[in-house]
């Protein structure tokens, strides 16, 4: 633990083989951690998971490096009341149970055959929360009562007393045998982070990232199933899970490719997303990680070893060529759910481009039935449309082929200054109107909120004279005020910041220090945490409302 501070303040730093550590240290920590509170090892080693990610991308927040175990935990935690949240799949039996260890004998030494290893397990499952917790981090995933402590942010003292009355309770139960034995499979938490962390899947995906072909040669000679194996990939291009051929394609490593495709693996798997070899080397392209002559000549590598591009592929590539083809021998791709769990109207933003999907049978209105898609209001492809303010244009054609009937919210969408006018002339309550749930924009938005959210400073202005709330929060978005929209969408390309509607929004009395309702920020704290850390123009949002700040500091004077 000594050394703790250092470890992580390196990981800070961009330090990979210091976060692996990390990792490495804590793993079975965190897993032995989340079955004591879930009771079900294989959802204890996603919530770990699920816990580093969220580790690798607020590290940096943590202010005080040997603050980490307990700052970990909290987010463990969280990732277990996540999950206890969701209703529960059943799964299939656990079984074969591992060996303990610890520094003092008595449950230890009735380990001798198998069915001991399940009396035991089921045995712990019986203790209290907080004794079964100490007993597996103790026990199974061999941690010291110090690190223990500092994780769980209790005395030393205090897990002391919780092993001391657990082992006796443990005594009783074994010698009893009170206690039927539980079909539960559950490896040795530091057998798991060995398993995991150090092992042939880590070193392949770090061979294939640093292109060390004799490493991955060996690896896979020793254990051919690992050319299939899946990981996490987190770098500035790609962040989710990946297959260790979609690593080898962003990397660019051809007879790293060669070579996995030698020991079995499938040239045409996709990953979470629906992305094949051929997705990744199309978006590396688009979004200017490599030339269009890299992709050119990677695409034609990929399809000689049998990848298969897709209507998607196709669109991306510009190539409606082979779209047309495509679509006059199968009729049906035009709606076909594939990557992002999408249709291709999805994956479009040109006009004339939709409009062939449209002339051959697109449906704006297909229901997109993805938890992603409905979490983001994108579940059909004409949302999808309404979640990119960055092309009003686009949307605007859209809204036009569907017939939708432009309402004020939609009008403030797209910059419709006279259509807004006219209607808050109208009906001058519409000015605080909400979206309903069905709306093709987010629900519970004001005009000024979508003003707010797709860029559009002349209307924010008209709704403010008029005397739009620019306090008022929305369900939809954690929460949020007009000005932390606006926040979260002012940057755009180097060109193309946007800093006016919150000048604005400022101007008519937006509260700053109002905090969102779920990650707890004010507007200023979005635009410098490293949530929005991938995009450009915080800079200049985040001093015009510092700058606004000590402007508004109130003072105070002695009387005269």
């Amino acid at each position: 633990m000594d050394e703790l501070h250092i470890l992580v303040a390196r990981a800070q730093h961009g330090d990979q083989r210091a976060y692996d550590r990390l990792m490495h240290r804590f793993y079975a920590l965190a897993t032995g951690y989340g079955y004591a509170q879930l009771g079900d090892w294989q959802l204890a080693e996603d919530v770990t998971q699920e816990a580093f990610l969220c580790v690798h991308r607020t590290l940096d927040q943590l202010r005080e490096p040997a603050a980490f175990p307990r700052w970990f935990r909290q987010i463990v935690h969280g990732q277990i009341n996540r999950v206890q949240r969701k209703p529960r799949v059943p799964t299939v039996a656990l079984a074969e149970a591992t060996e303990l260890v610890a520094d003092e004998a008595p449950p230890v030494t009735l380990l001798e055959r198998q069915e001991d290893h399940a009396e035991l397990l089921t045995a712990i499952d019986s203790l209290p929360a907080a004794q079964r917790t100490v007993v597996i981090l103790f026990y199974i995933g061999d941690y010291s009562q110090a690190i223990i402590s500092a994780f769980l942010d209790i005395p030393v003292a205090t897990v002391k007393t919780r092993l001391h009355y657990a082992r006796r309770r443990l005594k009783e139960h074994l010698t009893a045998g009170a206690v039927t034995p539980q079909k539960m499979r559950m490896r040795g938490a530091s057998k798991a982070a060995e398993e995991m962390l150090t092992t042939r899947v880590m070193r392949l995906f770090r061979a294939i990232v640093e292109d060390d072909f004799a490493t991955a040669q060996a690896l896979l000679a020793e254990d051919a199933t690992l050319a299939n194996a899946k990981g996490l990939e987190w770098s500035d291009f790609w962040h989710g899970e990946v297959a260790a051929i979609h690593l080898a394609v962003i990397y660019r490593c051809k007879a790293l490719i060669d070579l996995l495709l030698a020991h079995g693996a499938a040239i045409n798997q996709r990953q979470s997303s629906n992305f094949s070899v051929l997705h990744f080397t199309v978006n590396m392209a688009l979004a200017g990680v490599i030339s269009d002559a890299e992709a050119d000549d990677l695409f034609a590598f990929l399809v000689a070893r049998g990848a298969v591009p897709d209507i998607v592929v196709y669109l991306w590539r510009n190539d409606l060529v082979a779209v047309r083809a495509l679509l006059a021998a199968d009729p049906t791709a035009v709606n076909a759910v594939g990557v992002m769990h999408a249709t291709p109207l999805c994956h479009v933003t040109d006009i004339d481009v939709a409009q062939l999907l449209l002339d051959y049978g697109a449906d704006p209105f297909q229901q997109l039935d993805h938890p992603w898609c409905k979490e983001h209001c994108a579940d059909t492809p004409l949302r999808w449309a309404a979640s990119r303010p960055e092309n009003p244009s686009f949307f605007r054609f859209l809204l036009q082929s569907t017939n939708t009937p432009i309402d004020i919210h939609l009008a403030a969408a797209l910059g419709d200054v006279a259509t807004t006018v006219q209607l808050l002339a109208r009906d001058p309550d519409l000015l605080e109107a909400r979206t309903q749930a069905d709306h093709v924009l987010l629900a519970d938005f004001t005009p000024l909120h979508v003003a707010a959210r797709y860029r559009q400073p002349a209307i924010a202005k008209r709704l403010l004279e008029q005397g739009a709330d620019p306090n008022a929060t929305t369900a939809s978005v954690k929460g949020m005020t007009p000005l932390q929209l606006a926040v979260m969408y002012s940057a755009g390309d180097e060109d193309d910041i946007r800093i006016d509607v919150p000048k604005l929004l400022l101007a008519h009395g937006a509260d700053v220090t109002i905090r969102d309702q779920v990650r707890r920020l004010t507007a200023l704290e979005w635009a410098e945490g490293s949530y929005l850390a991938d995009e450009k123009g915080r800079v200049e949002v985040a001093k015009l409302l510092r700058e606004h700040q000590s402007c508004h500091q109130p003072t105070y004077c002695l009387p005269t």
